[in-house]
């Protein structure tokens, strides 16, 4: 099967997004749904109140500004089944949202969030059932004031459809990525959605390398409505192997870019993907016979190679789970790096160019967990990372913000 439909058990939640799942026990240890609406937590209480409530997390953010930013995750609702949650930035304070739960019985998912501006935001996931069946994608979007159900349901003939990623190359051209499956987990096809400025329409199918049995697309950027870059995997050989998969968009239609070769067994995909100007960072995960890796490879604006991520002292293990670029040479990097079973820290790495490095990061106090799943940089010195933090079975919001050269926490509230 394609490594990247990998599910939690409980909920079809993606791979690369918010909460430990299948691959990634090993990081974060014990498995938690995440989250119900926000219940008068003050916006910008303190981190260590934060840390009481249980069961919240964020997914995905993004920023138009310094002073504008929209993280989007979960929050445990009816019997313990994800809940919508969004939080906005100002510039000196997280504020709590009110987005729209299709149905409060079902797990309602936000796996990604794109801010064209301030009053211009599409953020994208699912609402389903909670054995996996029936699952449908949705879209919301946020006009400055407030959020409204853009669509839902599924294409015609499909059984479950799920949205991961989102990206918007200017006011009439965004893409939203994600698959549809048939409830046997794997992925006949790829659901790709275009925003024309009026509507989202489903796009055809897109080329699929030579061989390939099925692909999967996990994440798309957008630097302009010719200019689009989408990454993931190619499965072969009835999916038991892959490899990793980057396809562009010119304004007209996709092209499949050559990749590296790394070993069909060893089940690289591609999770994550920032680009500025003609060069790209992607990242995601493989198999070595140390177990699962890290992957990050660069494309220069003529071909794609692998770069080695940086591990820091001591560390057991990285998992990296988001990237941004601000130029060729300045890329950064998070996820989480293990310190003991069960226990693990914040990590961020910054490409400088021609090579990744560990940068200091903050974490939680009074948390074994803390894991950053996304990051969003408005200026090459301006940048959000958000994630979750957990102590035994509570779950709380993260987020830390570059700015003057230090990351720093950024009090959320963790409604829940």
């Amino acid at each position: 099967m394609i490594v990247r439909l990998a599910r939690d058990g409980q909920e079809a939640v993606h791979r690369r997004k918010a909460r430990p799942g299948q691959a990634d026990r090993w990081l974060a240890g014990t498995t938690l749904a995440a989250m119900a609406l926000v219940t008068g937590l003050a916006a910008g209480a303190s981190a260590s109140a934060a840390s009481t409530l249980p069961h919240s997390f964020v997914a995905s953010v993004s920023c138009a500004s310094s002073t504008a930013c929209i993280a989007v995750g979960g929050r445990a609702g009816h019997k313990q089944r994800d809940q919508i949650l969004a939080l906005s930035w100002n510039g000196v304070r997280w504020s709590p949202q009110a987005p729209v739960d299709v149905n409060r019985t079902q797990p309602n998912d936000l796996n990604g969030i794109a801010c064209a501006s301030p009053a211009e935001c599409f953020a994208v996931g699912s609402v389903g059932s909670f054995n996996f069946a029936d699952h449908r994608r949705l879209i919301e979007r946020w006009n400055g004031t407030t959020w409204s159900i853009q669509a839902i349901g599924n294409p015609k003939g499909t059984l479950n459809t799920f949205l991961n990623s989102v990206s918007c190359g200017g006011p009439a051209l965004c893409f939203a990525a994600g698959d549809q499956n048939d409830n046997t987990d794997l992925a006949p096809a790829v659901l790709l959605e275009k925003w024309n400025g009026t509507n989202w329409a489903v796009q055809p199918p897109l080329p699929e390398p030579a061989g390939a049995v099925g692909i999967g697309i996990d994440a798309v950027t957008c630097l302009s409505p010719s200019d689009c870059t989408a990454v993931g995997v190619a499965a072969f050989s009835g999916f038991a192997q892959q490899s990793t998969l980057a396809e562009h968009w010119n304004g007209h239609g996709w092209s499949i870019e050559s990749m590296p070769a790394l070993g069909k067994s060893n089940q690289p995909l591609l999770t994550s993907v920032s680009c500025a100007g003609a060069a790209c960072m992607a990242t995601g995960t493989m198999f070595t016979a140390a177990g699962e890796a890290p992957l990050a490879e660069v494309f220069n604006g003529t071909k794609w190679s692998v770069v080695t991520l940086a591990t820091p002292a001591g560390s057991k293990g990285i998992a990296v789970r988001g990237v941004a670029c601000t130029a060729a040479a300045n890329c950064y990097a998070v996820g989480g790096s293990s310190t003991s079973p069960g226990n693990s820290v914040t990590l961020i790495e910054r490409w400088n160019g021609t090579g990744w490095a560990v940068v200091p990061s903050p974490n939680l106090t009074g948390n074994n967990n803390n894991t950053l799943n996304g990051i969003s940089c408005a200026s090459a010195q301006s940048c959000m990372a958000a994630g979750w933090a957990s102590a035994g079975v509570s779950q709380s919001t993260l987020a830390m913000r570059l700015a003057a050269g230090t990351w720093t926490i950024t009090p959320t509230p963790s409604p829940g």
